[in-house]
């Protein structure tokens, strides 16, 4: 390697710093109320508001559902509705590795009204 690089032959290439984010992208769960799908974007993990985007297929804007969102069956009307009242209340759906003595988000559209009443300061709760 010496002597291709005494030679002319191998040029030397100062390192490069590292990016800032080396591994894979972070993305987050978003969802379209209108059309009732959900997407994975690629969000800047170092920005703490997340950007308004747009849906692709009605214009309508998606909502930053977190990275735990499990998204129901696009027939299940009742269940986007629940999605969606949880979504208003500030509940975002992240993991409870975290938070393991937090209430599960309930799992009934009816439920949604007590749980909203009953966790006021829970930690999946954006004010």
């Amino acid at each position: 390697m010496e002597l291709r690089r005494g030679a002319g032959q191998r040029r030397w290439r100062p390192a490069m710093p590292p990016a800032y984010h080396r591994g894979a992208p972070y993305r987050v769960a978003h969802a379209c109320f209108e059309c009732r799908i959900s997407f994975k974007i690629d969000v800047d993990i170092r920005s703490s508001d997340p950007a308004d985007k747009p849906c692709p297929h009605c214009g309508a804007r998606l909502h930053w559902m977190g990275r735990s969102f499990k998204p129901p069956g696009k027939r299940n009307i009742a269940q986007w509705r629940k999605v969606e009242a949880l979504w208003r209340a500030g509940f975002r759906f992240s993991s409870y590795r975290s938070h393991p003595e937090a209430e599960p988000m309930p799992e009934k559209p009816g439920q949604v009204p007590d749980f909203v009443v009953r966790n006021p300061s829970h930690p999946f709760r954006r004010k």
